[in-house]
């Protein structure tokens, strides 16, 4: 099957490739599937937001709508020690599960196969807390899925933690909480949230 190109990633038949930013697995190849279901965070848009972010190391992360894994992916390799990927699609799971065998991560993650509102049900169960939590949804959702997960952050995030919305230019920040990152990059655009330090 003849390649083609999506914002500058060459795909192959079934799947194309972006790569790790930085961390210890830095330029290292993830599949993504070439579906429109999939949208790939650009390496210039996850640099911005990883560098936004800062230190990573013991963090404990949870990627919503997590696709091809980039987003918890490129967090391990800068230093957090878990992630929770949901997604509800299971012809791109198969690829998530590839990027994190590939990254020989199986031991320090979990994937959740499941639309997100019953995904944040099964870590709920499970007790699971959060220091940064990555929402990437189709930008149509994004104002939908803001108003049914954020009753539920208070029980997913740590105090002093972060969301991370990807989003069209307006919009994607949790109400009530700090604003502490907002640009935006071509035709998306990043909004960090900060939980209130219980402790203060």
């Amino acid at each position: 099957m003849r390649g083609w190109q999506y914002r500058g990633y060459q795909y192959e038949g079934i799947v194309g490739f972006l790569r790790i930013v930085g961390g210890e697995y830095g330029g290292r190849r993830l599949r993504v599937p070439a579906t429109t279901a999939v949208r790939p965070t650009s390496d210039r848009v996850r640099e911005a937001i990883f560098n936004a972010l800062g230190a990573f190391e013991g963090a404990s992360v949870l990627d919503l709508f997590a696709g091809s894994g980039a987003l918890g992916l490129e967090s391990l390799s800068r230093g957090a020690i878990w992630c929770t990927f949901v997604e509800g699609d299971r012809k791109v799971v198969w690829t998530l599960k590839e990027n994190i065998a590939s990254l020989g991560l199986e031991q320090v993650t979990e994937v959740i196969v499941a639309k997100y509102t019953a995904g944040l049900s099964v870590v709920e169960r499970k007790g699971r807390r959060y220091d940064v939590v990555f929402l990437d949804p189709p930008y149509h959702m994004t104002e939908q899925v803001l108003e049914r997960v954020t009753p539920r952050l208070e029980a997913l995030v740590n105090p002093g933690g972060l969301v991370v919305v990807e989003t069209r230019k307006s919009g994607g920040l949790v109400p009530g909480w700090e604003s502490v990152f907002a640009r935006t990059y071509g035709d998306t655009g990043v909004r960090i949230s900060r939980r209130g330090d219980e402790t203060q």
